[in-house]
């Protein structure tokens, strides 16, 4: 866990960045679209605390390498292409009762899913649906 503790005005200044999604106290929240802007620039060639002063983030208030840490973590999240791959959102809807939208949504990801599971079967990796549960 972080010790990071971030000041009223420290908070304040946070929130008028563009890619700051929400801060309090203890927690700084990024914005999808900056977490993947991140990501492709870390793969161009920036280093993470290049990235996050242009962003307009103050990099003293962290530790050292906080922020090659959290890249990593991005990047290990696939965030490229604008997916964030990881476990479907628990439907709390019966099928029945969702809207077509939501239906298309959930094939959509679900269609995904299987053909990235195909791509690593493809690479030997051999993983077992079940055991992602």
């Amino acid at each position: 866990m972080s010790k990071i503790r971030f000041s009223k005005e420290e908070q304040a200044r946070l929130r008028t960045l563009i890619a700051v999604e929400k801060v309090s106290d203890k927690t700084l929240v990024f914005t999808q679209a900056f977490k993947r802007r991140a990501v492709l620039l870390s793969r161009q060639g920036k280093t993470a605390n290049q990235i996050f002063r242009e962003a307009g983030i103050d990099i003293d208030l962290f530790p050292a390498k906080y922020f090659h840490h959290v890249i990593k973590r991005w990047k290990k999240s696939n965030l490229q292409d604008g997916i964030k791959k990881g476990r479907p959102p628990k439907v709390s809807k019966k099928l029945d009762e969702m809207s077509i939208e939501e239906l298309k949504a959930r094939v959509a990801y679900l269609e995904a899913e299987n053909d990235f599971l195909k791509k690593l079967k493809a690479l030997g990796m051999g993983i077992n649906p079940e055991d992602l549960d």
